[in-house]
């Protein structure tokens, strides 16, 4: 998808990282109720498959069917092959910076940009990226 297209959008999309999850999922702080509040203002909440693997690696067995009935209202967002390409550019250029972006959050960062959306996360210090939309939520 190139910049035309990212352009044309006018909605607003959250992209949840994994913080954000872990901490509705345990009803940690006024996240949950943050994000509904962005749901009633017309914002589309979604996850891609790093955020929803980190997630579910914390899952235990018989927990996992509940949580994944809950993950699937969540739009999903896929990591493009835009977005991996972007991801590698922007470790390559934080490195030169001397600075470490892991591939993790390169590539949640990445998809939040191509699929022009605002990352929500807790750990805003992890995703120091020239032209990331950050939002933070969480303690």
């Amino acid at each position: 998808m190139g910049q035309r297209s990212r352009m044309a959008r006018s909605v607003n999309r959250l992209l949840l990282d994994t913080t954000v999850l872990i901490d509705v999922s345990r009803e940690f702080g006024n996240v949950d109720r943050s994000l509904k509040t962005l749901v009633a203002t017309g914002w589309i909440l979604g996850v891609c498959a790093v955020s929803v693997a980190e997630f579910m690696a914390g899952v235990p067995v018989p927990d996992r069917m509940r949580w994944e009935r809950w993950i699937a209202d969540y739009r999903y967002w896929d990591i493009s092959r835009e977005a991996a390409v972007l991801a590698g550019q922007m470790q390559y250029d934080q490195k030169r910076q001397g600075l470490a972006l892991h591939t993790p959050d390169a590539l949640i960062a990445a998809t939040a940009i191509v699929t022009d959306s605002t990352l929500a996360t807790k750990n805003v210090k992890d995703f120091a990226v020239p032209s990331l939309k950050l939002l933070h939520l969480g303690g």
